[in-house]
């Protein structure tokens, strides 16, 4: 379903690759977490997945679409099949939750009607399917700038999942969250992963996030895979090599 070949990226002015390499392949159904500190590729492998950041070298191979070799105009369309939810939320707010959550639609209508804002009654009840989805029906109204943080990411879930994707992307979606919420973030995405049947793929900070949800985890250390396995692989060595030198071994 996904593919990187030979994945590299290096940004002008760096002696050393951002990633460097990188071969890997995804199918549907997987839930992965990558892990790494920060400045290890986390960030620059997602955003070259959704076409946010070009490779230096390789190919990106989503279904039979090459991404690696579109112009913006294709890049676009194929954007339609990849969900996104970001560290920063990145929602409008002085829209309601409900304005906010339908721009999730935007790649599948007509410019004109995006920016009159006219929505059929059909779109407008599928939206509101998917903000009760992620509990939210009591803020449908309510202008984002109001809401906490958790509700702010339930509102980039919302929007996500209202484009349909096949795939869906996070990048660190709950490192400004607390704890708490951050469980409650990861429980609403296994769920809309496992409903929707996607591949999810999401940069986590929190190893203990990640083995307990991931079906995969992938650690990189300095733009190369470190780690590619079964959450329970990724053992007190694994945690050494990822994060810390081996002269400073710690207990997880």
């Amino acid at each position: 379903m996904l593919e990187l070949k030979n994945l590299s990226v290096r940004y002008q002015g760096n002696l050393q690759d951002a990633l460097s390499t990188i071969n890997l392949s995804f199918t549907q159904g997987e839930f992965v977490c990558i892990l790494g500190k920060s400045g290890a590729g986390k960030s620059t492998l997602v955003r070259c997945i959704n076409g946010l950041q070009k490779p230096t070298d390789g190919e990106i191979i989503w279904g039979s679409s090459t991404l690696s070799q579109m112009n913006e105009e294709q890049l676009r369309k194929v954007r339609k099949e990849m969900g996104m939810i970001f560290q920063h939320f990145n929602l409008v707010p002085r829209l309601s939750v409900l304005q906010n959550v339908m721009t999730g639609m935007f790649g599948y209508r007509h410019t004109f009607k995006n920016l009159v804002g006219w929505f059929t009654k059909e779109e407008i009840d599928q939206a509101k399917q998917v903000i009760a989805d992620v509990g939210l029906s009591d803020m449908i109204d309510r202008k984002v700038e109001r809401l906490s943080g958790g509700q702010k990411q339930r509102v980039g879930i919302a929007r996500s999942i209202l484009q349909n994707p096949k795939l869906l992307l996070g990048d660190e979606p709950v490192s400004s969250l607390d704890p708490g919420t951050s469980i409650h973030i990861f429980n609403l995405l296994t769920e809309m992963h496992q409903r929707h049947g996607l591949l999810t793929i999401i940069n986590v900070h929190d190893v203990e996030l990640a083995k307990r949800y991931a079906t995969r985890i992938l650690a990189l250390k300095d733009g190369e895979v470190s780690f590619d396995g079964k959450p329970e692989d990724f053992d007190e060595k694994e945690y050494d090599n990822t994060y810390v030198s081996s002269s400073n071994p710690v207990t997880i």
